[in-house]
């Protein structure tokens, strides 16, 4: 009964309850306790052209310095190109990717994945390799 009557208090309508919605929809997060917020995320990494022929440009956007490590990956799940993981002072950082892998050899066009690792989290983005 104790959390019924949470839930109800937690209709928009329980002050006034019409006949279409009665009491109306209830917020079950907080009807059983828990606080919870809202995150705002931001898009932190932009890869542009897009598709690109010869050089590929990766921007991050970091809230503070932040060691990031840029690597990419083919279609397959093969790994094309790793960077060494760096500090950077700075709150954005550019990558320039050239088309081409660790042994310097010009890569196939197709779909990569950009996988950039910020203090330990990674985010991924798809680019397109057109020529």
């Amino acid at each position: 009964i104790q959390l019924r009557d949470r839930l109800w208090r937690t209709a928009y309508g329980v002050s006034s309850p019409d006949t279409l919605y009665g009491y109306g929809i209830v917020n079950a997060v907080r009807a059983a306790g828990f606080a919870y917020a809202l995150v705002q995320t931001e898009k932190k990494i932009f890869a542009f052209p897009n598709p690109f022929e010869d050089n590929l440009t990766v921007l991050v956007k970091t809230p503070q310095s932040s060691q990031v490590q840029f690597s990419i990956f083919n279609s397959a799940g093969e790994r094309v190109l790793k960077s060494n993981p760096s500090l950077y002072d700075s709150e954005n950082y550019v990558f320039f990717w050239k088309g081409k892998n660790e042994k310097n050899e010009e890569v196939a066009s197709g779909i990569y994945l950009v996988k950039v690792d910020i203090d330990g989290n990674s985010e991924i983005i798809k680019v397109y390799k057109n020529k």
